[in-house]
């Protein structure tokens, strides 16, 4: 996949008289802008309590920290997810999504963004994290399974390293 990269790049000047114009308003350059870390806490059937968050403590056993830009959309951050925590992969599962951040009182409230199927199209799939208006608030992240098949299995498994 490395070695595209020349290919891409011919393959972009030579259309763009076409379409070149329209296509760098929306684009972050990933290349040359570096990622950031998003908090992910991810939990089977539910969302987390906000109060389970504070300026000290967050639920630690259920956090995966993921890489990635604020152009980022619903859709990619649940393929994240799924490279991270096996459960996910599941071809029925469902995301559902919830910034938890303090509000103006420093109380940590639950707000939430949005859906993604894993198995077909929603309306929150290309909503980016920059159309969230995203600010470094944690991401909740709710993970329903069809019954038959979801185990016991609740907290994400650690990368190997």
């Amino acid at each position: 996949m490395t070695n595209k990269g020349g290919f891409s790049h011919y393959h972009h000047h030579h259309h763009s008289t076409v379409n070149g114009g329209s296509l760098g308003i929306q684009t972050l350059n990933r290349e040359k802008i570096c990622p950031f870390l998003l908090r992910v806490f991810i939990k089977e059937g539910s969302f987390h309590s906000p109060s389970e968050f504070s300026s000290r403590n967050v639920p630690e056993k259920d956090e995966i920290q993921i890489y990635t830009w604020r152009n980022a959309t619903l859709k990619e951050i649940t393929i994240l997810i799924k490279e991270t925590y096996k459960l996910a992969r599941h071809k029925e599962s469902k995301f559902e999504f919830a910034f938890i951040y303090p509000d103006s009182r420093g109380i940590y409230v639950s707000k939430p963004i949005g859906t993604v199927f894993s198995n077909k199209k929603s309306a929150d799939d290309l909503t980016t994290l920059d159309d969230l208006f995203f600010n470094y608030q944690f991401l909740d992240v709710s993970l329903s399974i069809p019954e038959s098949s979801s185990s016991s299995i609740s907290s994400p498994t650690s990368p190997k390293i």
